[in-house]
């Protein structure tokens, strides 16, 4: 009963919008922010290696799409209840829902794509590419000013990026087309990031979650009589701990930023580095190439680098008075 009461808790604190502060969110708990978002690099890394397997085993991405949302689907939906309730879903605002629905399925097909092309390290790593997308996507859609340290970030991220893919263009090691595509779906997850940065002003993180479920769902069920196929029980055991693991990472990744800022969490999220080498060891026997370790080091310096001086911009803003009309 305990932990039923816990997870309410937690439910409903993280299911309340951003906080309009940069400084410190109203239930500062950087233990436990810090807690749940290592938590949830492990699960997404577990998702990850299941998803692998199962395509292994015959399955495509569009069906890992759908059980992905099938499974993930009653966890949101008990999150919600047990949590703000259903009302926190209502929304006025259904196209932006829609909007950040095909955004989001685009980016997780690309990563799942990724994901049975490369090792789980290779594909991590590129995926740590993100912020620095973002930062890119914010300068030319939200016309966000980015100062030296953010351009120099995004130069070292890109030649982070270049490192890692050497062994590619030299056909050796890593498939040139797995290593396109992992770029390809860094830049969905920026696009994703930009969009419900959009959004959120107006959308609960409870909505942005609950319809983007649900719309997956939706969009893929209706592909599946093209797509789907009969797979052993096992294949369909792999595909379901995607969606229900999958589900619980991403809670818990979202809880995290009720108790701490971004800058507090978002570092953490690099040790996913860690537990998808540990993964690939031993499932694969796959350790990364030297030119990936030198790649994502640059990468994540860059990343720590863009997410500080982010935090920085957020705090300013936060801090400058709106000027006299």
């Amino acid at each position: 009963m305990e932990s039923i009461a816990f997870a309410r808790r937690l439910a409903q604190r993280s299911a309340m919008s951003p906080p309009a502060t940069p400084h410190a969110p109203p239930q500062y708990r950087p233990g436990l922010a810090i807690l749940c978002r290592c938590a949830a690099t492990v699960l997404f890394t577990i998702m990850w290696a299941l998803a692998k397997l199962a395509s292994e085993r015959g399955a495509n991405t569009v069906e890992i799409l759908f059980y992905r949302g099938l499974f993930a689907a009653p966890v949101v939906i008990l999150w919600t209840m047990i949590g703000p309730g259903l009302q926190a879903v209502k929304t006025r605002r259904p196209g932006v829902h829609l909007q950040r629905t095909v955004i989001g399925m685009v980016s997780m097909f690309f990563t799942f794509y990724a994901i049975t092309l490369l090792p789980l390290a290779e594909a991590s790593t590129l995926s740590f590419t993100a912020p620095i997308f973002s930062t890119l996507l914010s300068t030319l859609l939200l016309g966000e000013r980015v100062g030296i340290y953010r351009i120099a970030a995004t130069l070292l991220g890109f030649l982070g990026v270049v490192i890692v893919m050497l062994p590619g263009f030299s056909g050796h090691h890593l498939p040139l087309e797995g290593l396109v595509v992992g770029v390809i779906s860094a830049v969905g997850i920026a696009c994703v990031t930009v969009t419900i940065r959009q959004i959120s002003d107006t959308e609960s993180a409870t909505a942005i979650v609950f319809w983007f479920t649900l719309g997956t769902l939706a969009t893929t069920m209706v592909l599946m009589p093209w797509f789907g196929q009969w797979h052993h029980w096992q294949v369909i055991a792999l595909l379901g701990g995607t969606g229900a693991i999958g589900a619980v990472a991403q809670l818990l990744m979202t809880a995290a930023l009720r108790f701490a800022p971004v800058a507090v969490v978002v570092p953490f999220d690099y040790t996913q580095l860690i537990w998808a080498t540990l993964a690939g060891f031993l499932l694969w026997g796959t350790m990364p190439h030297l030119s990936t370790w030198l790649g994502s080091a640059l990468i994540i310096a860059a990343g720590m680098v863009t997410i500080y001086r982010e935090h920085r911009h957020r705090i300013f803003r936060a801090a400058t008075p709106p000027a006299a009309a």
